[in-house]
This record gives structure tokens, sequence and C-alpha cells, in this order.
């Protein structure tokens, strides 16, 4: 079963009695399993049909100490907006996975998350005289909070919506320009700077990333690796790859070639009962190439978007992966099998499990040690690595043409980015990934790796002209023609970035 909101609703107003945690997994005795591959209901491959979704760690284990807070709004001393209800427009909690984290925990919570979550709404409300509370939306969010704005509701403050379906909002006129937003400075630590930089366009912004929320990382690219089977297949040390710039796609499908076995003893090679070196889901195929460097689009010296991705290097890119990917007998597509790709890596029948992150969260109880990865680089001259959120499902920060007050709205944000900084990030980071979650210690510094180069290209983030939608569904099909499939789009991906460029322009 998906995960998929109910059809789009007007928002409605809800107040927790409980942890989120606890609700969301008394919601999963009931629900099952969720869908294979990451797509726009947000569904994930996880271990096992009975496992629960994303919980960072709904355990009692007490929190680090106390330190000293580092990040501070510049808001003066003594700002006081008498109780003013600041409204919150977030994702509906039925949504289960992709439910608001964020601004859902309305108690104290025995989650060391959630309750920095609590604590961080508890201080920006005391630091600024404001009570902070939760709208939801059900659906399409960006599209529901569209809607409110057309009708003139005032009813919420700032939202949180995916980049894939708020892009198109954004261009009608319906949100405010962050880059010119008033007590907001985009260059404070908490943003994202990666997304301040890559979905500004001929200087505007209307969504961004940053510490005000943890959400979005739970959707960000990553490669997982079983231990136990780098060391019976006597395989190098991928760490030791990451560390000395040789983690490469050849490297990688190098170790998962040749790793197939039939472990029933029936002499073939099948991905419900024998061992594999990979397991790939449509999405990996675009995963994959952000990681080796490969973009659709990059700006020109006005800001521009101009198309890039068609070069020697893509068509490189593209027919190492598919080459690998397409081939039965070393890799699976999970969604076209039917295999829980998941349970196989639990299992000690897979070695690389490419996902997002939150289904970290989801191999607690795995008896086997594994490994956290970044996504490998086309080469060892390449700069940096690449990673990718889920567009579909990643929440970024909105705010609507109908708040009254630029002014509050500026100082709670940058007060809940700050703070966000301070509790949130090393509750999430730090305490229930580094500590709990990983096997290892060289996975705290993946993990640095992973986080500090998300790639918010705009061709890719917004699918323009959904050539990234195309590219996904090439993955089923195992069509290997990429630069056919390129020349058909190349008209429908250039009318979208006019269509952008044209009602920015036009745009205060």
């Amino acid at each position: 079963m998906n995960s998929r909101c109910h059809d789009a609703e007007i928002h409605m107003k809800k107040s927790l009695l409980k942890p989120l945690s606890s609700l969301i997994l008394a919601a999963l005795m009931m629900l099952g399993s969720f869908a294979a591959c990451s797509t726009e209901d947000g569904g994930a491959q996880t271990p096992s049909d009975d496992t629960a979704v994303d919980q960072t760690a709904a355990d009692t284990t007490a929190a680090p100490e106390e330190t000293e807070l580092v990040y501070a709004a510049d808001i003066p001393s003594g700002t006081n907006y008498n109780g003013y209800n600041f409204r919150v427009a977030v994702a509906d909690l039925t949504t289960i996975v992709w439910c608001d984290t964020d601004f859902s925990i309305l108690e104290p919570s025995a989650d060391i998350v959630e309750n920095a979550v609590y604590e961080r709404k508890t201080k920006v409300e005391g630091q600024l005289g404001v009570e902070i509370t939760p709208v939801y939306y059900l659906g399409d969010v960006a599209n529901e909070m569209s809607k409110s704005i057309q009708a003139d509701e005032n009813a919420f403050d700032i939202g949180f919506a995916p980049p894939k379906f708020s892009g198109a909002r954004t261009t009608e006129g319906w949100f405010l320009d962050l880059n010119n937003f008033p007590n907001i400075d985009l260059s404070d630590p908490w943003w994202d700077q990666n997304s301040v930089e890559d979905l500004s366009i001929k200087g505007k912004l209307f969504t961004v990333a940053g510490d005000i929320g943890y959400n979005y990382k739970r959707s960000t690219s990553v490669l997982f690796f079983n231990k136990k089977l780098i060391e019976t297949k006597q395989l190098e040390n991928p760490y030791d790859l990451v560390n000395n710039n040789q983690w490469t796609l050849d490297k990688l499908f190098e170790m998962a070639d040749n790793i197939s076995e039939d472990l029933n003893g029936d002499s073939a090679i099948s991905p419900a009962d024998d061992l594999y070196g990979f397991a790939n889901c449509p999405d990996t195929l675009n995963q994959m190439m952000v990681g080796a460097g490969v973009n659709v689009t990059e700006f020109d010296s006005e800001g521009t978007p101009t198309l890039c991705f068609m070069d020697e290097r893509t068509t490189s890119v593209f027919e190492k992966i598919t080459t690998f990917i397409y081939d039965d007998a070393k890799s699976f597509n999970w969604e076209a099998v039917g295999v829980n790709a998941g349970t196989k890596f639990t299992n000690d029948q897979l070695l690389f499990m490419p996902t997002e992150f939150w289904v970290i969260t989801t191999y607690r109880d795995m008896a086997t040690d594994f490994g956290v990865l970044p996504m490998p680089k086309y080469d060892a001259s390449q700069e940096n690595y690449g990673h990718i959120v889920n567009a579909h499902v990643a929440a970024l920060l909105m705010i609507p043409r109908t708040n009254t007050d630029n002014n509050m709205t500026g100082h709670v944000v940058s007060a809940l980015g700050a703070e966000g900084k301070n509790l949130i990030t090393p509750a999430y980071y730090e305490v229930a990934l580094k500590t709990k979650m990983s096997r290892d210690t060289e996975s705290e510094a993946m993990f640095d790796i992973i986080f500090n180069s998300i790639d918010w290209n705009a061709g890719v983030i917004y699918n323009w002209g959904g050539f990234m939608d195309t590219t996904r569904s090439m993955v089923g099909a195992k069509n290997t023609d990429i630069a056919s499939t390129y020349e058909r789009m190349v008209k429908r991906i250039n009318k979208d970035i006019e269509k952008v460029l044209e009602a920015y322009s036009k745009l205060g």
C-alpha cells in the first residue's frame, strides 16, 4: 500500500494528543508495507511487509547534555507579537511516511527528534510572543495553498511544499520572493546555500531549504552496503575508496559484478531467492546520474537557466549505469519484479541498496552490519559528489502573497531557522543518525558528504518538460536511447523554461 494523500481538500486543523511517532506506528499496524520505489506518493522500499516507516528512533534514549546554543537570528531585543497565532501550512498527518515532521509536535515527546521539534516551537514562541500552529492540507499541498491564496483566505503565514509541485505555482504570483523578504537573510548559516543558489532564477527565489525543517533530508538519495557480503566476497573497503577519491561508477559496478549467486540450487538466478550485487528502481537512474555530475540545466552569467544535459559525458554516464542495471543477472528492478529489495538487503542477499535516507531507520534491527555511502562519482576528476532529494515529497519553505505582516514573518522564520539549527538538526543528525542508526564511525563522515552535496538543479527539481519523469520511465522499459529521447523533449523543456522566465519577469 502506498502513502498517497487523500484527494485534495481545503485545510483543516488538528491537535496531537500523543507523539507523532505513536500515531504513525499504530497506523502502520493496519497499513502493511509501502510502495517499492519513491514516487509521487512518497513510497519507498522497506525491509519487510511489516516494518515500520521512518521513525527517527521512537525510543526513550536520553538526549545528550545540553550545550550552549550558538546560532541566533538578528532580532531586536524585546520584540513581542502579543500572542499572534502564526500558522504554518504543512502536509496532513494521514500521509504517513511524508506527513509533516517539523511543526506537528505539540507536546513533549520521549522521542529525541520529536522533542527537539517541540522545544524549537516553544523557544521561538517564548522569544517572539507568538503561538505557532500547524494548518494541514491534503494531497498536493502547493496546489491547495495556491487555492487558498487565490481565494484570499489568509489561512496561513508560511507553508511547506514539495518543489516539483510548487514550481508551477510560483509562476502564478501566489508566493513572495524570499531574496527580498524583510528580516530574512539567506546568507545565514541555517539556510542551505546550495538551494539558495540553485533555485534562484533571474534573482528571484520562491522556495528554499534549510534547518527550519529536516523533512527534506529524509528524502535524500543514499547508497547502503552490506558489510558481511563485503567481507565474505573479499571486496575492497568502500570507505577507503571514498576517502581516497576512488569511489566511482566503474568501481561500484566492478564490486557489484559477478556477485550474483544461485542460493536455492535451482540452476537459475532470480530476484526472489538468490544473491545480487545491486538492485534498482526507476528513481535509481536519476539519483546516479546526478551523483555522477549530470544535470539538466545550468545558469548563464545573467542567472538564466539554459539546457546543458546532452553531451559526451552524459552519454557515457547513462551507458555505464543502464548497461549494468538493465542486466537481469547483475541487478533487478524491484518495482518491476515485485521483490522487496529491503528484505533481501537485511537478509544478506543484496550487496548494494540505492534508496532514500529515511530507509536507514528501518534497518535498526538488521542483524548484519551495514554501511552508508554517497552516490559514486563519474570518475576521480569529478570535484564534488552529488545527491538529490525526492522532489515529490521534500517540504521546502514558501511564503504566501496573502501574508499580512512581512516584518513579523521574517523574524519568526529566521528564529525558526536558527533554533532549528540549534535543536532539530543536531538531534536528527548527530544523535538519531550518527549515534543510533549507523553501525560504524566511518558512516558519520558519509552523512556529512551526503547532506553537504545536495544538488538543487532547477531542471531536475522542477522537472521541466516532464524530462525527469521520462528518464524514470526509461528504466522500466529498459530504454537505452537517451539521445533520441532527449531530442524529442528539448522543445518541451525549453518551452517550460521560457514560461518560467516570462512569468518571473512580470513578478515584482
